[in-house]
C-alpha cells in the first residue's frame, strides 16, 4: 500500500475547507435559534380599490415610484461607469450627469419625505 505523503495530497489541500464544512453545516443550523418570521402574502395586495385620493395609497405609490427611479438611476449609472472604466473613455460629461441626476433624486426624496401632503382631502 502506498504511503500518503504531503506531496501526494498537496493538490487537494485547497479543497479541504469544502470537504470539512458541509458536514458541519447541519450542526450549526440546528444550534441557531431562529425566531419565526411573520408570513406575508406574495405578491402583496392592496386591501381596497386603488385610488389616488386615498392618502395611504398615494403615499405608497409615491414611495414605489421613488424606488423605481432609484433602481433606474443605479442601473444606468453603474453601467455607464462600467463601460467608462472598461474602455478607459474620456467622458467628461459623466460626473456632472451623475451629480445632476443624484440631485434630482434627492429632491424627489425630499418631496415624498417632507413636502408631500398625504392628508385626506375633503371634497
Amino acid at each position: 500500500m502506498a504511503a500518503i505523503t504531503l506531496t501526494s495530497i498537496q493538490p487537494f489541500l485547497p479543497l479541504l475547507p469544502f470537504l470539512l464544512v458541509p458536514p458541519l453545516l447541519p450542526i450549526c443550523y440546528s444550534l441557531k435559534k431562529r425566531p419565526s418570521l411573520p408570513t406575508f402574502p406574495m405578491p402583496p395586495r392592496w386591501p381596497r380599490k386603488p385610488d389616488r385620493n386615498d392618502p395611504e395609497f398615494r403615499r405608497l405609490d409615491d414611495r414605489m415610484n421613488f424606488a423605481l427611479h432609484v433602481a433606474i438611476f443605479l442601473t444606468l449609472t453603474s453601467g455607464l461607469w462600467f463601460f467608462h472604466n472598461l474602455y478607459r473613455a474620456e467622458w467628461s460629461w459623466l460626473i456632472p450627469f451623475n451629480l445632476v441626476w443624484f440631485g434630482l433624486l434627492t429632491l424627489h426624496l425630499l418631496y415624498i419625505g417632507a413636502l408631500a401632503d398625504y392628508s385626506r382631502k375633503s371634497s
